[in-house]
């Protein structure tokens, strides 16, 4: 279903609900994603070559696409400047089709009188790889700013007072539910943080912030990005970038932060023995998790099972 889709069908439940009824509607668009095949007019919104016809690439199903991913990620297929192009062309086009997706939500709420008093929240689950470390699209393991910097734009309530403001600095997805919650009267949800507190404030605390992949994770400690991998003899550092210094992400710091690469590891294994003792009393047994083989094997084209 595409975005266009997914927002007129909201707008149709959320008519029937009544004017006067509060709601709560989470909306997940598909685009912008592999195998980045937009429609017009954003097909050729960024393609210098307007009209001509999509890569094949870009007309196979995702399981197909998968394979020729992988294979390139494991360094055996390579691609070409001009494939790479359509990638990011095509790619952009998808951005621009939710876009437009996101313009016609807001439209609608704005006519029917709710905005004003609405909590928006728009971010993406995760970003593109298109060859800066020599990837592409969002492999399980890789833990690089194109895949793990996402946007996230936040309008909160008229009444509440906060007006429009860009803020740097570290935060969540854990700080999504726990806001969300928050505007709802819930209270505390989870280890989160309110954005409301830093929208008000003008800027972003500073704190740690962790990413996870896979099979490893990212830990962010002010300008410092540490990289962990998960193995059965525990977690192990294995690069270490200066974000201030080096945002390309060129420049292992590994080798010449020894103190900080002991210190960080061993805050880190205490912080997975105590989350992994948390989710040992909370998590059912997996073989009581009912597995549908179709379900399965999209999952592992998706990349969230291996």
């Amino acid at each position: 279903m595409s975005c266009d889709e997914i927002v007129e069908r909201f707008l149709s439940w959320q008519a029937g609900l009544g004017s006067d009824k509060p709601f709560f509607a989470y909306l997940h668009f598909l685009e912008p994603h592999a195998t980045y095949s937009p429609r017009e007019p954003f097909r050729d919104v960024f393609r210098p070559e307007k009209g001509r016809a999509l890569p094949e690439g870009h007309t196979m199903g995702y399981p197909e696409w998968a394979v020729q991913r992988d294979e390139i990620n494991a360094g055996m297929r390579s691609v070409s400047r001009t494939d790479l192009q359509d990638m990011i062309d095509l790619y952009d086009g998808e951005i621009a089709w939710a876009d437009s997706a996101v313009g016609r939500l807001k439209s609608a709420l704005i006519e029917r009188g709710l905005y004003s008093g609405a909590l928006v929240i728009v971010t993406a689950d995760h970003g593109e790889n298109f060859i800066e470390h020599g990837v592409i699209e969002h492999p399980v393991n890789a833990l690089y700013e194109p895949q793990i910097r996402i946007p996230l734009v936040v309008k909160f309530p008229v009444a509440w007072g906060v007006g429009p403001a860009k803020l740097s600095g570290p935060v969540e997805t854990l700080d999504i539910p726990y806001t969300v919650a928050a505007a709802a009267g819930a209270g505390a949800f989870g280890r989160g943080e309110n954005l409301l507190s830093f929208a008000a404030a003008g800027r972003c605390r500073r704190r740690t912030v962790i990413t996870e992949g896979v099979s490893g994770f990212a830990v962010f400690t002010g300008a410092i990005k540490a990289c962990f991998k998960e193995a059965d003899s525990g977690v192990n550092m294995f690069r270490v970038y200066s974000m201030k210094s080096d945002a390309g992400e060129t420049r292992d710091l590994l080798a010449m932060k020894p103190s900080y690469a002991a210190r960080t590891t061993a805050c880190v294994r205490r912080w997975r023995e105590f989350t992994a003792s948390r989710a040992d009393d909370a998590s059912a047994p997996l073989d009581a998790v009912p597995r549908d083989p179709e379900r399965m094997r999209r999952l592992r084209a998706l990349g969230y099972l291996q």
